[in-house]
């Protein structure tokens, strides 16, 4: 049995605030959500979908009105404070051009089993670019609302 998760609020906040790193948290459960982000180059919907409690599914649905670039290795994200390794699905450049419509799936894998309470961090610090500028994204903590099992564990 697949479990799917979906963000239910903001993951791109943008400010223009150098050196202030705010934390927004987002709380995640099953309702099948997608939220819409618009900045300078046009929107994505973004989703995040869980398989088994350890794999997860981060899709990043552009509509640009211009192209943006998206440096990969910049795109961190944190559980119980080590960073966890993700990979861009069907992409393996260093940098990523979107122009128009075009949908980037990163997955990443966390080997621990997710209890309700624990957090998740992305920290997207120099990972957009808009216009050749960087985009100040603010980073987010997702936070699991319920305890998601492994089907195989029961």
């Amino acid at each position: 049995m697949k479990l799917k998760l979906f963000l239910t609020a903001i993951i791109f906040s943008i400010f223009y605030l150098s050196g202030c790193d705010t934390f927004y948290s987002i709380p995640l459960n099953t309702n099948s959500d997608t939220l819409n982000v618009k900045f300078e180059c046009g929107k994505v919907d973004i989703t995040l979908q869980n398989w088994q409690g350890h794999v997860f599914d981060f899709y990043q649905n552009y509509k640009l009105e211009n192209s943006v670039k998206l440096y990969v290795d910049s795109l961190t994200i944190r559980y119980k404070g080590r960073m966890i390794p993700c990979h861009f699905v069907d992409d393996e450049s260093k940098v990523i051009v979107v122009e128009g419509k075009k949908q980037i799936r990163t997955a990443f894998r966390i080997d621990d089993k997710i209890k309700k309470g624990d957090t998740i961090t992305v920290i997207p610090d120099g990972y957009i670019y808009c216009n050749d500028n960087k985009l100040n994204l603010d980073s987010l903590q997702l936070i699991m609302t319920e305890d998601l099992i492994n089907p195989m564990e029961n």
